[in-house]
């Protein structure tokens, strides 16, 4: 399935300023959860809205090697491929 048939329908583009605000509010939410579970983020995924709807951007701090990526995210299709 092609990622920009998952689009979520909204009332129209989103301005920097909501991309922004929606940004802060949920990694300032995670960071919470994350110290909570006592771990640090390894992977960031963002989606493109508007003209740039099916993009796809990941981001990964510095130092980690890419074998520790492929095995995160062969991890991840693994659990959410089996629908868990």
């Amino acid at each position: 399935m092609p990622l920009a048939s998952l689009a979520v329908s909204q009332r129209g583009p989103m301005t920097r300023s909501e991309i922004d605000r929606v940004n802060i509010e949920r990694l300032t939410d995670w960071a919470i959860e994350l110290a909570v579970h006592h771990c640090t983020a390894a992977l960031c995924v963002g989606v493109g809205h508007d003209e740039h709807a099916g993009e796809v951007h990941c981001f990964v701090p510095d130092g980690l090697p890419d074998g520790y990526i492929r095995g995160l995210i062969g991890e991840l299709s693994r659990v959410w491929g089996n629908g868990q």
